[in-house]
């Protein structure tokens, strides 16, 4: 799959905005925490145009025969896989030991996911707000190392920075959701705040 330009509307970053504000007219939070909120809004929609790859890679079997010495059953099969298009040779070489081999079987996978969760936690924000599921427990601890973030929420000029550094996260991200990612967000921190005024308004 080819890089491609995310490519925000600017009617989306105007929507966004108008969220921020109502956050600050409606809740009463300064201009930091509608910035903090934003981007948290934010983190999670890159979350979501985030695929995880397939639990196997493509393979092509080479060959099979059986091995010398060995049982009838017993066999040698050659595969080609798509991690760096190498042979490997498996003995016994059932459908079953294929899918577990390192070659077809991808050990961890979400990392590019993973990657902004921790940017987001990097950011001081809750990295909870951007799902778990089906990432690995290994990708999850190697994406620490390709996230930063940054947020400053006091003063006047408060900003909220998150950063992928996975070399492959344009191929990993949808086009179109990533295109629609700023929309999301603001469409999310929309219902955040009727969520809060609602709560509000039931402690009264």
């Amino acid at each position: 799959m080819s890089d491609f330009e995310i490519k925000i509307p600017k009617d989306d970053i105007r929507a966004i905005m108008k969220s921020m504000e109502r956050a600050r007219k409606e809740l009463g939070n300064n201009l930091g925490g509608s910035v903090k909120m934003a981007g948290v809004a934010l983190s999670r929609s890159l979350g979501t145009s985030t695929r995880i790859s397939d639990k196997k890679r493509p393979y092509e079997i080479i060959q099979t025969r059986r091995a010398r010495g060995a049982r009838p059953k017993s066999s040698v099969v050659d595969i080609r896989s798509a991690k760096a298009g190498k042979f490997t040779r498996i003995i016994d070489g059932g459908k079953r030991e294929i899918n577990k081999s390192n070659a077809v079987k991808i050990g961890i996978r979400g990392i590019a996911k993973a990657s902004w969760r921790w940017a987001s936690r990097k950011a001081k924000s809750p990295a909870r707000t951007i799902g778990k599921k089906d990432i690995t427990h290994s990708a999850e601890k190697w994406a620490s190392r390709y996230a930063d973030g940054q947020s400053q929420t006091r003063g006047d000029d408060p900003f909220y920075k998150i950063e992928s550094r996975i070399s492959y996260i344009n191929q990993a991200m949808d086009q179109g959701a990533a295109n629609d990612a700023m929309r999301r967000a603001a469409d999310g921190l929309g219902h955040w705040i009727d969520n809060e005024l609602k709560k509000k308004f039931k402690a009264k």
